[in-house]
């Protein structure tokens, strides 16, 4: 990746009104790039690459320049993972209405390893069109149950051909009379192999 000199001047144009600024990172799209890769690349979020350069994403093209941090965007880090911890291995985007629930029962990981792969969001402030990342090594989990109204940690154990307190052990949001969990969590019920 081949991030550009500071100080290029870019111009935004909306509907409404012109903002001019000074690009302080750049970047040059190369081969096999996405908005996504580069966004993680640089520790940003992609509605940033977005609000930066409106008219890009997703047709990025190899050699094209963009502004990945500017004299007005003030925005905090992305961290992809856990410091130290093994990176995302597939990510997508948030879309209108999400709650990480939604979001797990959508990519069949438990409710807990949404924020727990996220560190940087906020399950009850998500942003739509923002990335993230939704399968990683950490998730220790190959199959999982939705809670519907009604179930119980005994049921969906029983279910599972698994104990309570397996169910209890491979979802650590869970606790150990498993009295909080609630209809639209997703609970781990089956290990990774």
């Amino acid at each position: 990746m081949k991030s550009f000199g500071v100080g290029l001047a870019v111009i935004f144009t909306t509907l409404t009104s012109t903002v001019s600024a000074v690009c302080t990172l750049g970047y040059i799209v190369q081969a096999g790039d996405t908005c996504n890769a580069i966004a993680l690349a640089h520790g940003i979020s992609t509605s940033q690459i977005f609000v930066l350069n409106p008219h890009a994403c997703p047709n990025i093209f190899v050699g094209q320049r963009l502004c990945l941090t500017d004299s007005t965007y003030n925005c905090q880090p992305v961290v992809p993972v856990n410091t130290g911890q093994v990176a995302c291995t597939d990510t997508s985007s948030v879309l209108p209405g999400d709650s990480c629930d939604i979001i797990a029962a959508r990519f069949a990981i438990p409710s807990f390893a949404v924020p727990l792969i996220n560190p940087n969001i906020s399950c009850s402030a998500l942003v739509a069109n923002d990335f993230i990342c939704v399968a990683s090594p950490q998730i220790n989990c190959s199959k999982v149950n939705t809670v519907k109204s009604g179930d119980s940690c005994t049921g969906i154990a029983t279910s599972s051909n698994i104990t309570v307190n397996q169910l209890v052990s491979l979802n650590p949001n869970v606790n150990v009379n498993c009295t909080n969990i609630f209809p639209g969590e997703v609970l781990c019920v089956a290990p990774s192999a």
